[in-house]
């Protein structure tokens, strides 16, 4: 970080009986504190489970060299409407430490339930230091497209007569999770009978799930009476059918196949964030 500095002179003046005044352009400057320090990852997205990697870059601006730096991430930590506080990122070893692009060690860590310091011996005069890490999102982490992550990343030193903090925010990745659980029943039918054959169609992702196509081969084929998407019956131009397999939409349908995106609820007490899944039911019946 850097302080402006800004500097306009004036002069007086006389002439004859009269005095006058001018001023100067205003000039400029930039202070440098003795560290400054800068964070970024590799993308701006996150989905559960997902590795993000950190790039913290730290400048020694001073003539001295800069002693006992100790680098702290709160891993997007943030408190509840219980003022619980929750943290959605786990701190995914080893961290790797350079100083002016060269490769020096792995870095000393200590990880408490809420964040994590790096903790670095010194920094050489007028050096550049980058610290090379991941976290990987746990259950905490909120999934819902409006929702962010903020890590807030914190330098102390012998120099530092006060935190330097800057951050990094992430989105979550818009996507669609879906799952697909298909059942028949009864489970004993004879020929000439009738059989039900249900498709639940999960989705556990943040974005709705469109444009679905579903195929499935039948064996043996039944002859089919009634097509249902959400208990709604579907025309037989919206399917095609031959030769046992079933193909839901037909090539250009007026139907649109679709999973609505899931709703993320966390649990007060816990924490844990669990989606509860948008559903589409398709239900095909046939005789045998």
């Amino acid at each position: 970080m850097s302080n402006q500095i800004f500097n306009t002179a004036s002069i007086t003046f006389e002439f004859g009986s009269q005095t006058g005044l001018a001023f100067s352009n205003t000039a400029t400057a930039n202070l440098l504190e003795n560290l400054s320090i800068s964070a970024k990852t590799l993308g701006s997205n996150y989905f559960l489970k997902s590795t993000v990697t950190y790039i913290i870059s730290v400048k020694n601006n001073s003539n001295a060299e800069t002693k006992n730096i100790k680098i702290s991430d709160n891993l997007a930590s943030y408190f509840s409407d219980k003022n619980k506080i929750f943290t959605p990122l786990s701190y995914n070893c080893p961290s790797y430490l350079y100083i002016n692009g060269t490769f020096i060690s792995e870095t000393e860590t200590e990880i408490t339930d809420h964040d994590i310091i790096f903790k670095i011996n010194s920094i050489p005069a007028n050096s550049n230091l980058t610290l090379i890490y991941s976290s990987v999102v746990n259950q905490y982490a909120p999934l819902s497209q409006s929702s962010t992550l903020t890590n807030v990343i914190s330098l102390t030193s012998d120099s530092s007569e006060t935190p330097l903090t800057c951050q990094t925010i992430l989105k979550p990745s818009e996507k669609a999770d879906v799952r697909i659980i298909k059942n028949m029943y009864p489970n004993n039918i004879a020929l000439g009978e009738e059989i039900t054959y249900d498709f639940f169609l999960y989705n556990y992702g943040n974005a709705d799930a469109s444009n679905i196509t579903l195929t499935d081969t039948f064996s043996p084929a039944p002859t089919i009476n009634n097509i249902t998407v959400n208990s709604q019956e579907i025309n037989f131009s919206d399917y095609s059918y031959s030769n046992g397999i079933l193909t839901i939409p037909a090539y250009n349908p007026t139907l649109n196949l679709k999973i609505p995106a899931a709703k993320f609820i966390q649990n007060s007490e816990t924490g844990i964030i669990t989606a509860d899944p948008g559903i589409t039911k398709v239900t095909v019946k046939g005789k045998i």
